[in-house]
């Protein structure tokens, strides 16, 4: 089963690399294929960026909010965002945030990436990064994958309990045996 496992992964990776964990009742099983930057293979136990795999944390983090009756998923994002946050939401609650309804554009296109590509180590502030959001803005309800949504989760998260987005996932929904590896700056 490990060798079919590993061949899928093989075949999986093409020119990237990716990492795969299989947990049953009769045991786990862990491997890795391809590269992580073209040239160093990747191991099993490899840390890289998970991207987009945030949004899925961020959302947990954003419904335990709503558990906790601290946030409404109807009401506008506004309610929940810093006073020193002046972008135009589109009159967004959070539940379209959450779906990407929100008809928010997003925040990079290939000149950013560039911006971006020319300097890693630079820290962007989130009203940097929502000023290069577009001024168009589409119909509410109308899915448009974008991750401007999750940026201002991320805002209102922290604008909700006061604190650092990192340390209230950490003390959030991570908070769970096996993540201590995971790194957030």
């Amino acid at each position: 089963v490990a060798a079919k496992f590993q061949a899928i992964l093989d075949g999986m990776a093409g020119d990237a690399g990716i990492t795969a964990t299989v947990m049953t009742p009769e045991g786990t099983w862990t491997g890795a294929a391809g590269t992580a930057d073209g040239e160093d293979d990747l191991q099993a136990d490899s840390q890289f960026g998970i991207a987009s795999g945030t949004k899925s944390v961020i959302a947990a983090q954003v419904m335990q909010l709503v558990e906790g009756g601290e946030v409404s998923l109807d009401a506008p994002a506004t309610d929940y965002l810093p006073d020193d946050v002046t972008f135009d939401t589109n009159g967004a609650t959070i539940r379209q945030l959450l779906s990407m309804r929100s008809g928010i554009p997003d925040w990079y296109g290939d000149a950013m990436e560039e911006r971006i590509a020319a300097d890693t180590s630079r820290a962007w502030e989130p009203n940097e990064i929502l000023a290069l959001v577009p001024a168009d803005r589409r119909p509410v309800d109308a899915f448009e994958y974008a991750d401007t949504n999750y940026n201002l989760l991320g805002l209102v998260i922290e604008h909700v309990r006061n604190r650092p987005l990192v340390d209230v996932l950490r003390d959030g929904v991570l908070l769970v045996e096996g993540t201590e590896r995971l790194i957030s700056q």
